[in-house]
């Protein structure tokens, strides 16, 4: 409870006895108080379909100290439902349903990377959506959550891998899971959208879609089979929902976008976020926003 109102926190461990790095755990509550004004702003745009915040905390557990964004729980008694649970569920919708919500969730990431934020936890178990049953649930009114790896996407900021279990490293891009993992991009947060576009596409989990078992010997392999010719993936959501989601999905897995981060000088990331943020509006967005059904 806070204030009278029932609330939820979005937790994110530390590393272990941060007492010894003292440099680090300033990172980390700079951090948290950072993000918690973001989510929390009264000016941020509702497309932006980030959860109400109203602040964070600090728990000091032993060992292992945390930091929780604490989020309003939805009114009238609504219980929070993911994106995972819904397709799991096989509960259907119709198709104008999911491209709504495929828009929505695009629009969420731009206006964060317009920030110049990382959310680096894109997947189907951060949507959320407030209803009373599954069968109820708003498509066009997702919650996007998840943003307890979040940062800024600064050269100097300082960035921290963290293992997952294999249902969530299953959407993180390959670069991120060779050792050592690459420094996380906005190309590598679009990954993850792709992924997410494409089980709301055809409404399948997405190891199912590429037909792997999710441990982490074959989580390496979902890119190169969402772009394999032969298995036709791409041309299996054109059938379910148009060419134009198709090419959408295809561009954010296939990731030509790091070419804009080929080459370039410090100087120069001014220039480069906004020629990315260009394509992201052009490429997902317009595309997006000129399916008609």
């Amino acid at each position: 409870m806070y204030q009278g109102k029932e609330v939820w926190v979005e937790w994110r461990e530390s590393i272990e006895d941060m007492s010894a790095f003292p440099e680090i755990e300033k990172v980390f509550d700079v951090r948290a108080e950072k993000l918690a004004k973001i989510l929390s702003s009264a000016a941020k745009p509702k497309a932006f379909r980030a959860p109400d915040c109203v602040g964070h905390i600090r728990d000091d557990c032993p060992n292992v100290p945390r930091y929780g964004l604490v989020y309003l729980s939805p009114e009238e008694d609504g219980q929070l439902v993911s994106l995972h649970e819904l397709i799991s569920s096989r509960t259907s919708f119709a198709l104008n349903a999911r491209i709504e919500l495929a828009r929505a969730l695009a629009s969420s990431l731009m206006y964060l990377h317009a920030v110049n934020w990382l959310h680096k936890g894109v997947r189907s178990d951060s949507v959320l959506f407030s209803c009373n049953g599954k069968s109820k649930a708003k498509l066009a009114e997702p919650t996007l959550s998840g943003f307890d790896f979040s940062r800024p996407d600064l050269p100097d900021e300082l960035t921290f891998y963290y293992p997952l279990p294999p249902g969530q490293e299953l959407y993180r891009h390959p670069e991120q899971q060779q050792q050592p993992p690459a420094r996380s991009t906005k190309v590598h947060d679009m990954y993850s959208l792709g992924l997410v576009l494409a089980e709301i596409a055809l409404w399948r989990p997405i190891e199912d879609i590429v037909g792997i078992q999710v441990r982490h010997s074959q989580l390496r392999q979902v890119r190169k089979r969402m772009l394999d010719e032969q298995r036709d993936i791409l041309g299996t959501i054109a059938c379910h929902a148009g060419e134009s989601f198709a090419e959408v999905v295809r561009v954010c897995i296939e990731g030509n976008q790091a070419r804009f981060f080929d080459d370039t000088t410090v100087d120069d990331k001014s220039t480069v976020a906004a020629e990315l943020q260009r394509f992201f509006c052009e490429e997902i967005i317009e595309r997006l926003d000129g399916i008609k059904l």
